[in-house]
């Protein structure tokens, strides 16, 4: 048993040695090809672009099993801005409205059956981006990865839902139902307005003259509570998106450089 256990760990030493070394060289390639396929550095792109957003929410939901969150969809609008610091390196950034919403529900048992409550979120964030990019270029066509992270202001929540009333009869007959909508007045004490997180996108992009065309996927990963100063139990909440928009950007560098050659 001993010598199969030894023999597993060698293999899986093995592969792990193996899986670096596959690492390194496309790391390598990439370098090495990298000033084959570049822009041009000093460039500058400011554009516009919008897009489809998909949401979720990450927590968990501990002990109110009937608890749920499902995925909501919206749309985001921005400004992008690119500064190109190297052939290949650049830094995105820019302005972003984006809604990222989700629905809450919960389904608790009573002795005439099951009965669901529910809440719509579609909330709003003003965010300001940064990431770190490697393009690579051919032609007039480029490919795009970045990584960095977001702010972002939690601008303004709207809400509609239906509630349970509390009115309920001796034999277990099903209450009367409040529907309810409208906007969400902030608290300090409990809502947690300004979020961070990690984000990740890859773009393709298409260059007529000083005019770029762009589709571009992006995911922004939440690190930040939505929820503070909760006095019970209240795990954290975490909002997450992917972002994928279409949208044109101007190259403001091409001329100065044209002019001064």
């Amino acid at each position: 048993m001993q010598a199969d256990g030894k023999v597993t760990e060698r293999n899986i030493n093995k592969q792990r040695f193996t899986m670096k070394k596959l690492t390194a060289i496309v790391i390598l390639t990439v370098l090495l090809l990298a000033p084959l396929f570049s822009r041009s550095s000093g460039d500058r792109y400011v554009g516009i672009s919008a897009g489809y957003v998909y949401s979720s929410i990450s927590t968990d939901t501990g002990y109110k099993t009937g608890q749920s969150y499902a995925p909501g969809h919206g749309f985001s609008i921005s400004i992008p801005m690119v500064f190109q610091v190297h052939d290949n390196i650049g830094i995105e950034t820019g302005i972003d409205f984006v809604q990222k919403n989700f629905k809450s529900s919960y389904n608790s048992v009573s002795l005439s059956g099951t009965i669901q409550t529910y809440e719509t979120n579609i909330n709003s964030y003003i965010e300001l981006p940064l990431a770190l990019s490697l393009s690579l270029t051919n032609g007039r066509l480029s490919a795009t990865l970045g990584a960095g992270g977001y702010f972002g202001f939690w601008a303004a929540s709207y809400r509609e839902g239906k509630t349970q009333g509390s009115s309920m009869s001796l034999d277990g007959e099903k209450g009367d139902f409040g529907y309810y909508s409208g906007y969400h007045e902030f608290s300090d004490r409990y809502d947690s307005r300004f979020a961070f997180g990690l984000l990740f996108r890859s773009s393709l992009e298409y260059r007529l003259d000083s005019v770029v065309l762009m589709l571009r996927l992006s995911y922004r990963m939440g690190i930040t509570d939505m929820r503070k100063g909760q006095k019970y139990y209240a795990p954290v909440m975490r909002n997450n998106a992917l972002i994928a928009e279409c949208g044109i950007m101007y190259n403001f560098g091409e001329k100065k450089k044209k002019n001064t050659n």
